[in-house]
């Protein structure tokens, strides 16, 4: 499977990224689990990942296969991620949800510091990955 990681990422310690989960599938078989195909296990996920631009992911945060995570986001520390997270996103919690925007955040680092806005539209008016 594939893992695509954006620009200006920053992953901190202990982060788990993960294209393929046999968790599931070992469990339900059990010693015949290395006799089956992996195309025909029940219960076995596999799926690509993307990390959009400029995204923070913080210490022990797991990510399932198969998601995808847009520009700008802050994953929070212990986060178990699965599935699509739109760009910008504060994502927190097990099972991670959204909670909050980064722009919001940004915005009065903008404020305070005009002479930053050039480099910041430049990212975030870019087509994600």
């Amino acid at each position: 499977n594939e893992l695509h990681i954006g620009e200006g990422c920053q992953i901190t310690n202990y982060v788990s990224i993960l294209t393929h989960s046999s968790h599931i599938s070992i469990r339900l078989y059990g010693r015949s689990y290395v006799d089956v195909p992996e195309t025909e296990k029940l219960g076995y996920k596999r799926g690509a990942v993307t990390i959009g631009d400029y995204t923070f992911i913080g210490p022990h945060v797991v990510i399932m296969p198969g998601s995808r995570i847009g520009k700008g986001c802050i994953i929070s520390a212990f986060s178990y991620v699965d599935g699509d997270f739109p760009d910008f996103s504060v994502i927190a919690g097990q099972p991670a949800q959204v909670i909050k925007d980064t722009r919001s955040m940004d915005e009065s680092f903008l404020n305070d510091h005009p002479e930053l806005m050039q480099n910041y539209k430049e990212w975030v008016n870019r087509k994600s990955i």
